[in-house]
């Protein structure tokens, strides 16, 4: 194992048998603390905004986050059969060149919201150093500190998975501590009896409250999923992986979302804001201000470093000829260019929030169809090649461990089925969808209250691979010369 100091050497390239460490559950360190980030309280203020009730914000927070990261956890079980980055995986089910599409949307997904936890841990950072040094607020301090939040990510980026990983960990235990503490403090402050007086709002509206948690929280991560899976050993249990990965990150998404729930009862704007981190330390005594914001920094930046350490391997699966140690500084120079924008104009923050999220969220549903897809059929050409050997007990990352690499490592030049797939899907999914930047022509009727797109995107895109493959075979692949990872 490398010295968490030392810069990791790997980038695209599978990780060697002699370097596979750790155990499934060490994934739940990773996971947890990414998902322990104050941002959360604002999506459980848009559940108050759409009018549901405290039991109908459960159950979408509930449905939305647990679905959406049971799909993270099953594409991190890819990472573990192949020992790749989730996008060089994607070649596997698109190809070589196919993949470029799939690549490229989730390079994008990445740096959006490293953009946005950049600029959010920026603002809180910003916050705190008034409070502690002798300064005023002002774009100068808050350039700054975004100069500072992007560095540390830059760092952590750079250094690699077992710097990440001992971070992730550290960040779990003190700013979960924190969060905690803080959150016990917001709760004391919500209204029950404008909570206990709610409306209960329409199943249109608990659909598309659901979608928006399920697009804002697990399905944001699907496309990095294996980043952090690859270094396991083969031996680790599939469903292990599931597990911790799902477990870890709906467990504190769900407590915040709620706390923001509550807390919207007694503090209103939040969803509405162009600064919601402010907001709510504005209204916090100053005891209990400081507490908040390190809590606001440190679990945005368990967020910023997984988004920077990805957008590195997702520039090398997209063809970029530079290490990963080297990539990482080209996603900073787009994140510091892009966050100085979006922090020094204040233009409002839910409206483009959540069209981001509904955008890339139908486009990033139909890849995991596809990819999805892709798994089983490799499961079930591993099987078909152990014939006469019972696997009635085995798990499925067990089964034709060699095979399943091999199926990961070499891949043809297109899979024309797997890319109209994704294409069917995506378009589909966009043309069912209801966000504030448009609405697509066949949201109509229910369609148009409930946000269904990345659900008709996914399950387009899993329907039409399914019968391409039945028709054509071999998901339509289209070798060339020279095949190769």
């Amino acid at each position: 194992m490398a010295l968490w100091t030392s810069v990791e050497q790997l980038g695209c390239e599978p990780v060697p048998v002699s370097r596979r460490h750790g155990k499934a559950r060490d994934l739940g360190w990773v996971w947890f603390a990414a998902n322990i980030g104050v941002l959360s309280l604002v999506f459980g203020a848009v559940l108050g905004a759409l009018g549901l009730d405290l039991m109908q914000a459960l159950v979408a927070v509930a449905v939305g986050s647990a679905l959406s990261f049971l799909l993270v956890g099953v594409v991190a079980v890819a990472g573990k059969w192949g020992g790749m980055p989730t996008l060089v995986l994607s070649r596997a089910a698109f190809g070589r060149r196919g993949n470029l599409g799939p690549a490229a949307l989730g390079w994008v997904n990445v740096v959006g919201w490293e953009v946005v936890t950049s600029v959010v841990a920026a603002w809180a950072l910003a916050m705190l150093a008034v409070l502690v040094l002798p300064t005023s607020p002002g774009q100068i301090v808050d350039a700054s500190c975004l100069a500072i939040v992007v560095l540390a990510s830059l760092t952590l980026g750079v250094l690699g998975h077992e710097a990440i990983v001992r971070f992730q960990r550290a960040a779990s235990l003190t700013f979960g501590a924190l969060t905690l503490l803080v959150a016990a403090f917001l709760v004391s402050r919500t209204n029950w009896h404008e909570v206990a007086t709610a409306h209960a709002a329409s199943l249109a509206g608990v659909v598309a409250a659901t979608s928006i948690v399920a697009a804002g929280t697990g399905l944001s991560w699907v496309n990095v999923a294996a980043d952090y899976s690859r270094y396991l050993p083969g031996t680790e249990k599939g469903r292990h992986v599931v597990l911790w990965v799902a477990l870890a990150s709906t467990l504190p998404t769900m407590f915040i979302v709620i706390v923001g729930y509550l807390l919207a009862s007694d503090l209103g704007g939040i969803a509405t804001s162009g600064d919601p981190i402010r907001l709510v330390g504005g209204v916090l005594p100053p005891w209990m201000a400081a507490p908040y914001l390190l809590a606001a920094v440190g679990g945005m930046l368990a967020q910023t470093d997984l988004a920077c350490y990805s957008s590195g391997l997702g520039l090398m699966a997209l063809g970029v000829r530079l290490r990963r140690s080297r990539t990482i500084f080209i996603d900073a120079g787009v994140v510091l260019g892009l966050g100085l924008v979006v922090m020094l104009g204040r233009q409002g923050f839910i409206g483009p929030f959540e069209s981001f999220l509904e955008v890339l969220g139908d486009g990033l549903a139909a890849w995991a169809g596809v990819f999805l897809v892709d798994m089983w059929m490799a499961r079930q050409s591993a099987r078909r090649r152990q014939l006469g050997v019972s696997l009635r007990r085995r798990d499925i990352a067990d089964i034709g461990g060699e095979s399943l690499a091999y199926h990961y490592l070499f891949t043809p030049d297109l899979k024309l089925a797997a890319l109209v797939a994704w294409c069917s899907g995506t378009a589909l999914a966009l043309a069912t969808t209801v966000c504030p930047w448009f609405t697509g022509p066949l949201a109509i009727g229910m369609l148009r209250e409930g946000s269904f797109g990345f659900v008709v995107g996914f399950v387009t895109a899993v329907l039409v691979l399914l019968v391409l493959s039945l028709t054509i075979g071999s998901a339509g692949a289209v070798s060339d010369a020279n095949e190769h990872r």
